[in-house]
């Protein structure tokens, strides 16, 4: 499941590298979120024209107008007909040969972890620091690549081949269940945490996704940059979730983890 915005210069490259690098067979969803360039129209003629052996599906949607990129993966999620959903941005090119079949191996094992990434893992804590905090946040609170540290990939190369039980994870690239939605933003990880007692797992994947490609720092211009401002003005997270991270009072860090694998 991919969630796109004004990607069309690079929408070749993110297909062809995610498609390359996958190892399984799936249904691919691309959710657009009111892109002012060619984004969706690039894509279904890139799906059309590429054979792509391991794409049983491809569904490409266009939102008209933006609602920001955590409702474009609601949206992709409800229509995902698979009970494991990965999701990609399209501004990352996962580079880990493999990686598919890795969430599902890491999806199947025991205890069940609520979600998988392959970006990084930190603290519940981290997500409630200002902006300028985070930037002093321990180092063991958080690993993988997070910020500005996702501009220098390389860093993952000491800890390949280790997995960590995370309190928390960032999306893209991500593995999870759908029977574990319900309709979550913020929320998913705090009510599985709070709910099952399940943490999330991060392992350390390959990727390529400067900050200068991402979605947030793409142009806007009109309507779609006045609707863009006011959803992300309103972007605060639901009140459970607000009040989980008020309430904090310790964290318990990353931890490198030996998992104990079953059938996916």
């Amino acid at each position: 499941m991919t969630p796109t915005f004004n990607y069309e210069p690079i929408i070749r490259d993110y297909i062809d590298a995610t498609a390359a690098a996958a190892s399984v067979p799936f249904d691919w969803i691309i959710v657009d979120d009111g892109s002012q360039d060619g984004t969706a129209g690039r894509a279904r003629t890139i799906f059309e024209s590429t054979p792509y052996p391991l794409v049983a599906r491809a569904t490409i949607l266009r939102n008209p107008m933006p609602i920001f990129e955590t409702a474009c993966d609601n949206v992709g999620f409800t229509l995902a007909e698979t009970d494991v959903i990965i999701e990609i941005q399209g501004d990352i090119q996962v580079r880990e040969p493999g990686y598919d079949a890795c969430f599902l191996r890491m999806l199947a094992s025991r205890p069940a972890p609520s979600a998988v990434s392959g970006r990084c893992g930190h603290t519940f804590m981290h997500l409630r620091r200002s902006s300028l905090g985070r930037w002093f946040e321990p180092a063991g609170h958080l690993v993988g690549l997070w910020g500005r540290t996702i501009d220098t990939p390389d860093r993952v190369h000491a800890i390949k081949g280790k997995v960590y039980r995370c309190e928390t994870v960032n999306r893209g690239p991500w593995a999870l269940r759908k029977t574990d939605l319900d309709n979550d933003d913020h929320d998913y990880h705090r009510r599985l945490f709070e709910g099952e007692g399940r943490r999330p797992l991060y392992v350390p994947m390959s990727i390529h996704a400067p900050r200068t490609l991402g979605a947030s720092r793409r142009a806007r211009t009109g309507d779609n940059q006045t609707v863009y401002d006011m959803l992300k003005r309103e972007k605060t997270g639901s009140p459970g979730f607000l009040a989980f991270l008020a309430s904090l009072t310790s964290c318990s860090p990353p931890e490198e983890v030996m998992v104990a694998p079953t059938s996916p």
